[in-house]
Order: structure tokens, then C-alpha cells, then sequence
């Protein structure tokens, strides 16, 4: 892949709906990972010689870590653990044609790290709730 092509992460952009409020939560991020992976069943037999396993269902995770902004201080106050909501994002940003994910989720943790001489960094983990809406991959703005 040419650098030129490559997807660089400041363009991110995340977008948390919850309760009718729509909330940016990037602008000075320091990680967002997405996590989509199948459980799986084992399904071996004895003559198998060896395990066999099928997917069975999905499983969606979000972490983002972001550099705590007192002006997106509003934000913030709707990512609370328990709330539940939409969490979309778009590596390129929002503008129509740009690759798009998300899934339903609900905020599983909230994590402020006060560090003594640094910046104030707020990690926030979301667990997906059903299956991915979009696909990185195929879905678009």
C-alpha cells in the first residue's frame, strides 16, 4: 500500500448516540480499538484426532483512550457505565463514502487516569451488543 493511501487516525471520528443525544468523543485520541471476533463451540468427535470448533456468535468490544478535553466536559457526561446507546466511527471521518462502523453497545467501564506531570486521559470501554450494523469493510457514510 502506498503511504499516499494509507489511513492515518487523526481523521477519526466517534460518534456515541444515547438517550436522543448525539456526542463526538474524538478530537485528541490516543487509541481506538474495535475488537470483532466469533465464540466458538467445540464440536470434535472421538475420531477426530484433533479439536474441531464452528463459530457461534459474535462478539464486539470498543476501547478508546483519548486525552481529557475540558471543553468536550458535556460529552463526557454521557458515557457513564450502564448507559446504552449506538456507537458509530469513521476512520476517514463522517463525509459520505468513507468507510463507517458501529454496533449497538453499552459503556462497560470509564477509566480517568490523573497522572501527576501529564495530560488527564479518560479510557472508556463499550461491549457491543448483537451483531455489527457496519462493516468498516463494506459500509459506508
Amino acid at each position: 500500500m502506498a503511504v499516499a493511501d494509507r489511513i492515518v487516525g487523526d481523521a477519526l471520528q466517534i460518534v456515541w448516540q444515547t438517550g436522543g443525544t448525539v456526542v463526538r468523543l474524538d478530537g485528541d485520541q490516543t487509541t481506538f480499538d474495535v475488537t470483532w471476533n466469533s465464540q466458538s463451540a467445540d464440536v470434535t468427535a472421538a475420531t477426530d484426532g484433533g479439536v474441531e470448533e464452528k463459530p457461534t456468535i459474535e462478539e464486539i468490544s470498543y476501547s478508546l483512550s483519548s486525552f481529557y478535553d475540558s471543553a468536550q466536559g458535556t460529552a463526557w457526561v454521557n458515557v457513564v457505565p450502564g448507559a446504552q446507546g449506538t456507537l458509530l466511527f469513521g476512520p476517514q471521518g463522517t463525509t459520505a463514502s468513507n468507510p463507517k462502523g458501529g454496533s449497538r453497545a453499552f459503556v462497560s467501564a470509564k477509566s480517568p487516569s490523573i497522572p501527576f506531570n501529564d495530560g488527564v486521559v479518560q479510557s472508556v470501554e463499550f461491549r457491543g451488543q448483537g451483531t455489527m450494523l457496519f462493516d468498516i469493510d463494506t459500509a459506508t457514510w
